[in-house]
């Protein structure tokens, strides 16, 4: 499974699609999806790829879908959305953190619908509680459930709880269903991803270990290939930060997330500094408009409306 499971269902037959969240196959557990898999070139005027912007802005789908919308349809389009959607203290500019929190929400769409959907589940309204008594009876009805599943549904619901009431709120919720895109549960997906490689439980990951969590010699392939031997001086030259032969906790978390770059902090400030006219550090919707280029091409999104 990619690190990024988009579709695990709440019933408990696919339980272990959420689990495997940290846990892929590939072993990709790298919780860092990036905004485009475009070049984006941000600062090279010649070399700047506006295409990079327009899927950071306006996600990858939709900004395909209105490629070839006329200019006059795009300003129109784009206009609303920054009305109705961006510009959320209605005050008739876009601040920087407007643009971060609408980059970042386009960016994590996938897990919004995700937790939009287990939520209605439940048939609870934007500002209910959920309990994790009704989750888990809900999860796994009067079945037995995995002792390693309650136990890593219960260290999950522990780190979301922000405060310690037992219940989730629906953003609350959001952190439980994908920790991986919550800096908050680093160390849940950490934890996680050690109770799933470090098969002999001794607290840390060996270099077989790590090896096995990816490739495992099998009739069609007994013979390890040249991409294995890479993974093994990879292990050694860069996971294995102290080389005393194994990644312990603090490695794994640099394997799992290696980069502090806030890629969506990053892209809002590029696109600020690119449309603020009159340098006052925010973005008039004149601005946008004269920059549409810039935020939509010609291309532009009704995807407000799907929030």
């Amino acid at each position: 499974f990619a690190n990024y499971c988009m579709m695990n269902k709440l019933k408990a037959c696919l339980i272990l699609l959420a689990y495997s969240v940290a846990f892929s196959s590939s072993a990709d557990h790298t919780t860092e999806k990036p905004l485009s898999d475009l070049p984006h070139n941000a600062d090279s005027p010649r070399e700047h790829n506006k295409d990079f912007d327009h899927e950071a802005f306006l996600g990858k789908d939709e900004a395909g879908k209105f490629d070839k919308l006329p200019e006059s349809e795009s300003k129109e389009l784009l206009e609303k959305l920054v009305r109705e959607k961006i510009d959320v203290d209605k005050d008739g500019k876009v601040s920087t953190d407007e643009l971060y929190n609408w980059i970042q929400l386009v960016s994590k769409k996938y897990i919004v619908d995700d937790r939009n959907r287990q939520w209605n589940d439940f048939k609870l309204n934007d500002h209910d509680l959920l309990g994790m008594d009704v989750y888990m009876q809900h999860n796994y009805g009067d079945e037995s459930a995995s002792p390693d599943l309650v136990k890593k549904d219960k260290r999950r619901w522990a780190a979301a709880d922000a405060n310690g009431d037992g219940k989730m709120t629906k953003n609350e919720f959001l952190d439980f269903l994908h920790p991986e895109e919550s800096k908050k549960m680093k160390h849940v997906v950490v934890q996680e991803t050690m109770d799933f490689v470090d098969k002999n439980k001794d607290n840390k990951i060996s270099e077989q270990e790590y090896i096995d969590d990816m490739w495992t010699v099998s009739d069609e392939e007994k013979t390890e290939p040249e991409w294995v031997a890479g993974e093994r001086r990879q292990f050694h030259e860069e996971r294995d930060k102290n080389q005393d032969g194994f990644m312990d906790k603090n490695e794994v978390g640099l394997w799992i997330s290696p980069s502090e770059h806030d890629q969506v902090q990053s892209e809002a400030t590029h696109l600020l500094n690119e449309a603020d006219a009159d340098k006052d550090g925010f973005l008039t919707l004149d601005e946008i408009l004269s920059k549409h280029d810039l935020f939509a091409g010609s291309q532009v999104t009704d995807y407000g409306d799907a929030l």
